[in-house]
């Protein structure tokens, strides 16, 4: 018989066994405090993951619109207007002086993206054909042969150097001291993942 003002037993399973941490299928942010049967954090990232799915299932349903002729027609006649839009818009948010208030804001409320992005980043250093690093005694090494210089204007940088790769990681570069030079923020924010002919002739 149980007695009075006793409380759960040691065999009760309410007391041994803790809420198991949830992470959501998109972002991977933990979404414990939700609904057992819930999978994401939200309804878009519900969606993106169903759009994602069914992209996998479906590789062909998308091919034939963007790679028709119809759609290859259009981007070749509006190519130039399209690269003049993107230049101006990244422009304007550089000039901008509110713009770095507005991406120290938004990484402040979107922490989980942006572990994701420099996750993301980081694979793409690790796993890239050819990757063999870059140690800390070769990355000084340069720097001081460019005199802490901007290797692409010349200048020295208002806050610290950072680290470009001539060949961007998206495009296939290595993440080696072959492909990396010193450069400022503006230069670095300027050449973003373009090729380096591509950014002297189309600033």
């Amino acid at each position: 018989m149980k007695q009075p003002g006793n409380g759960p037993t040691a065999s009760t399973p309410e007391s041994t066994d803790a809420p198991a941490e949830r992470q959501c299928g998109w972002c991977s942010i933990d979404i414990s405090e939700k609904g057992t049967r819930a999978q994401y954090c939200g309804i878009q990232h519900k969606k993106n993951a169903a759009a994602k799915r069914f992209r996998e299932r479906n590789p062909h349903y998308y091919a034939r619109y963007s790679r028709s002729d119809t759609r290859l027609a259009y981007n070749e006649t509006h190519k130039k207007e399209r690269q003049d839009y993107a230049r101006q818009r990244s422009r304007r948010l550089r000039i901008d002086p509110t713009y770095a208030a507005q991406q120290s804001a938004w990484w402040q409320a979107n922490r989980h993206k942006a572990i994701k992005y420099n996750r993301v980043r980081r694979d793409r250093k690790i796993n890239n054909p050819g990757s063999v690093g870059v140690s800390d005694r070769d990355w000084i090494r340069l720097v001081i042969r460019y005199r802490s210089r901007c290797a692409y204007c010349g200048n020295l940088p208002k806050h610290k150097i950072e680290m470009d790769h001539v060949i961007p990681i998206s495009k296939g570069g290595r993440h080696a001291i072959g492909n990396v030079l010193p450069c400022c923020e503006k230069c670095n924010n300027a050449k973003s993942s373009r090729l380096l002919a591509a950014w002297r002739y189309h600033p």
